[in-house]
């Protein structure tokens, strides 16, 4: 693809197929809060599993690249202000080729992230099921099926959590941002009691400082902490590509 004219700005050259963006500054921080949320929820115990008493360092470590990352995405989002993300991006810089690539990786990518995150999220839920079932747990609706022990009830709560999500995408980004911006302020919401509860109520720096002290991983325990939680701090493609 040929480069622009000198001169021509690219929102000149939108064409009727491109998308433009259609969401509130709120609605887009909303989208990103969601991806990079749901990440850190799955990611939390595997990346402390790893790094051990300086998982906050992996986090830390983490978030600066993701700010970095963050900051070629302001560059390229304000240059090409159309909903394409890294697929976009990558098309205006490397060609057709490069962006067909690009745009099936990102659509596998969603794909294995929907089926990830539905069972994650539900797995949380589950933890409450005793209370709901009368003192049944997830275990409890097992079948068997040869070598293969299925968790039905688990299975029939992801499957329908993934048609709400194609629900919502399918009535449009305006309604799937109102649903992102309930949950996520509930979230945001919830989250802050419990950090202030957890500060008020078990707070222990003498027992941090233990961790840190006697708990150290190996340089490649720390590496390997450090790998997930950048894969954690995603979000940054869904916002530019909706907002």
């Amino acid at each position: 693809m040929p480069p622009p004219p000198e001169g021509h700005h690219p929102v000149e050259g939108i064409a009727g197929s491109e998308l433009r963006r259609d969401v509130s500054v709120w609605g887009s921080y909303m989208w990103g809060y969601a991806a990079v949320g749901a990440d850190i929820y799955t990611a939390l115990g595997i990346i402390t599993l790893a790094a051990l008493g300086l998982a906050p360092l992996a986090f830390l470590a983490a978030g600066i690249v993701f700010a970095l990352v963050g900051l070629c995405y302001a560059e390229l989002a304000s240059a090409y202000p159309l909903a394409g993300g890294g697929q976009y991006f990558t098309l205006r810089g490397l060609g057709d080729l490069s962006g067909l690539v690009a745009g099936a990786a990102l659509v596998l990518d969603y794909t294995i992230d929907i089926s990830l995150f539905t069972v994650v999220a539900f797995g949380y839920f589950n933890y409450f099921l005793p209370w709901i079932t009368f003192g049944h747990h997830i275990t409890d609706f097992t079948v068997t099926l040869g070598p293969i022990h299925l968790v039905w009830l688990w299975l029939v709560e992801s499957v329908a959590g993934i048609v709400i999500l194609i629900w919502l995408n399918v009535r449009g980004i305006k309604v799937s941002t109102n649903f992102n911006e309930i949950i996520g302020t509930i979230a945001i919401a919830a989250q802050t009691i419990i950090v202030l509860a957890g500060f008020v109520l078990v707070w222990d720096p003498g027992l941090v400082a233990h961790q840190i002290l006697f708990h150290q991983p190996s340089l490649s325990e720390f590496a390997f902490g450090s790998s997930l939680a950048i894969i954690a701090f995603v979000g940054l493609e869904t916002i530019s590509q909706v907002a």
